[in-house]
């Protein structure tokens, strides 16, 4: 009886763990099939997007200062503007954004966004570095990484409403077969530089943390988001062959945390 009440308990463990895996991968093929579906409309749209913006730029250079004309040609080169921007955010999504490559420094890229930061953050919400001295160097989009970096500085604002701590903290991470499995991931195992982007707010709900990185999914008002913001996060990370996963608990704030392959030993699972 012992026996069979380990032998049961074994296969229920088992079988949890498998049904977490398969609920990864599932999550993993969706996010790439949006992802070619909304590169290829991203590209086209893109293209007319182009049009728009030099036929209104010309306008506005044909046009008299004093004409009443300038203003609507303005506010029509200022909405493509706008739109290009959201169009620049589902090609980041969808990796097909093409970048420069070149060293990447985490600590440095760091302390040259705290400043930017910390003129968009109220004084109630401190921002700290924590750097890992020995963090490799890693090939990269230096402009990119920073944008996602930004991006998730600004959600940790967002959901600090009261102030808190805004925490970048740098580190070397094995990751490993475990390591993938604890949190959901389907990168290569290897040697990865780590960026973890922590707020003391008030956490995601499960329902909202399971649709975290999807494109035009937000939880702002109407007008206040367009639910780009982390999907390009992902796009980013996944352009560099990396990764991202969120840890978050309900009243006390979450973790982004973004890793860039430095040695890699296996390929993808």
């Amino acid at each position: 009886m012992l026996l069979q009440n380990e032998l049961e308990q074994r296969v229920e463990a088992r079988t949890r763990e498998l049904e977490k895996v398969n609920e990864f991968l599932t999550q993993a093929r969706k996010m790439e099939a949006i992802g070619h579906l909304a590169g290829s409309i991203a590209h086209d749209f893109n293209n007319y997007l182009n049009i728009i913006l030099g036929y209104s730029a010309l306008l506005v250079k044909k046009l008299e200062p004093d004409s009443p004309l300038i203003e609507w040609a303005l506010n029509v080169e200022k909405a493509a503007a706008t739109a290009a921007e959201l169009t620049s955010q589902l090609l980041a999504f969808s990796r097909k954004k093409k970048f420069p490559v070149r060293p990447v420094n985490l600590n440095t890229l760091i302390q040259e966004l705290i400043p930017l930061l910390s003129s968009a953050v109220k004084h109630s919400i401190a921002i700290s570095h924590v750097a890992d001295a020995q963090l490799p160097v890693f090939d990269g989009g230096v402009d990119q990484i920073k944008s996602a970096l930004l991006n998730l500085g600004l959600n940790a604002r967002d959901a600090m409403k009261n102030g808190g701590a805004l925490t970048f903290t740098t580190k070397t991470v094995d990751v490993n077969k475990e390591y993938r499995r604890k949190h959901g991931l389907t990168c290569a195992t290897g040697t990865y530089a780590s960026v973890s982007v922590a707020d003391t707010g008030t956490g995601i709900e499960p329902e909202v943390f399971k649709h975290l990185f999807e494109p035009f999914f937000t939880t702002k008002d109407e007008g206040k988001g367009t639910g780009m913001g982390l999907a390009a996060v992902y796009g980013i990370a996944q352009s560099h062959h990396g990764a991202v996963f969120a840890e978050t608990e309900l009243g006390s704030g979450t973790t982004f945390t973004m890793l860039f392959p430095v040695k890699l030993l296996e390929t993808p699972a």
